[in-house]
């Protein structure tokens, strides 16, 4: 056996390694780089989420404080004083209509069979 057989030369060692080496170290690199890209991706999509969460507090924050102010003048009208005091304001002369005071219009000339039963029925219901 010789020398060159039990132990390979510096060379002939570097020339079989160099290439797979420089791949390695070409892949591990891509492979960082995108977990690093893609790290960075999502800390951006997370800030962008941030604020826009923090927009939609704000608003509804604003909407909660509009629906309470509306309950507020919605409670404020709806009072019992306040409602008696418009209803003095606005004068209103509303009352129940007694019997003496509804018209009976009388339709003169030729009626249809239809509108005359609904005449006879009236009639009936009143007496």
């Amino acid at each position: 056996m010789s020398a060159r057989m039990t132990k390979p030369h510096k060379t002939e060692t570097a020339r079989r390694w160099g290439g797979g080496a420089l791949l390695r170290l070409l892949v591990v690199g891509l492979v960082f780089g995108s977990v690093g890209f893609g790290y960075v991706a999502v800390k951006n999509q997370q800030a962008r989420y941030g604020k826009q969460k923090e927009k939609l507090k704000q608003a509804l924050l604003e909407a909660r404080e509009e629906i309470r102010l509306a309950d507020g003048r919605i409670a404020i009208l709806l009072e019992r004083k306040r409602l008696e005091e418009r209803l003095a304001r606005a004068g209103s002369s509303l009352r129940p209509i007694s019997s003496g005071e509804i018209i009976e219009l009388v339709v003169e000339g030729e009626v249809s069979e239809q509108a005359a039963d609904v005449v006879h029925e009236a009639e009936e219901v009143r007496r």
